[in-house]
């Protein structure tokens, strides 16, 4: 199965607000990902363990958390978050 991934916006945007190194290390990650394979990829994307919905998976980078919205083959890039106050909202 080939994924298709997108962005929203304020996705993008809250990326270009953080500092330019973990820009990278987050813009390194998600390539990484898009080149695996559909038994690779499930490896770090994960679902969260109490779903705000069942659609809602995170991808760990450092100490930001990447929550992606998974719609049968689409991977939709929703948000970026800090791993302390990622999940209180």
């Amino acid at each position: 199965m080939e994924f298709k991934f997108t962005y929203i916006p304020e996705f993008l945007k809250t990326l270009e607000k953080l500092p330019k190194k973990n820009q990278k290390q987050i813009i390194k990650k998600i390539k990484m990902v898009q080149q695996m394979s559909s038994t690779e990829i499930f490896q770090y994307i994960k679902p969260l363990v109490v779903p705000i919905d069942l659609k809602t998976h995170r991808l760990r980078v450092g100490d930001y958390r990447i929550f992606i919205r998974r719609d049968g083959d689409t991977f939709e890039f929703q948000n970026i978050d800090i791993r302390g106050s990622a999940y209180k909202k």
